[in-house]
């Protein structure tokens, strides 16, 4: 291959890569993007009853006032805190295919996540 048939390659592959969201848009891929969002608020949904109804039966029954069981609710918690972050981040820059929230919102929300990743290992 000369080096005009690989340029032009790269230039095929790159340009998929930086689409727009009105080229995707325009590309028929809205429903996609509605089945993602959809899938996303149910199990957004699912994890915060889930954990609330943990943290809410460990906090209601003395029983379960032991240790292990904080253990559990602690893990609760950064269950939903890491809920809460992605859907507030992450799900109108998954609707709208760009970050809208700035730079160090962009480097808090990772570092956010990552430490409540951590945090359940």
């Amino acid at each position: 291959m000369d080096n005009m048939t690989l340029n032009n390659t790269w230039d095929n592959i790159t340009k998929n890569f930086t689409n727009t969201s009105e080229e995707k848009l325009n590309q028929n891929e809205v429903p996609s993007d509605i089945y993602r969002e959809v899938f996303f608020c149910i199990s957004a949904f699912i994890t915060l009853t889930g954990n609330s109804l943990v943290l809410f039966t460990i906090y209601k029954s003395h029983t379960l006032h032991k240790c292990s069981y904080y253990f559990i609710a602690n893990l609760a918690v950064g269950d939903l805190t890491s809920c809460l972050v992605v859907l507030i981040f992450n799900l109108p820059t998954a609707f709208l295919h760009r970050w809208i929230f700035g730079d160090f919102l962009c480097s808090f929300s990772g570092f956010l996540l990552q430490m409540l990743a951590f945090q359940t290992m």
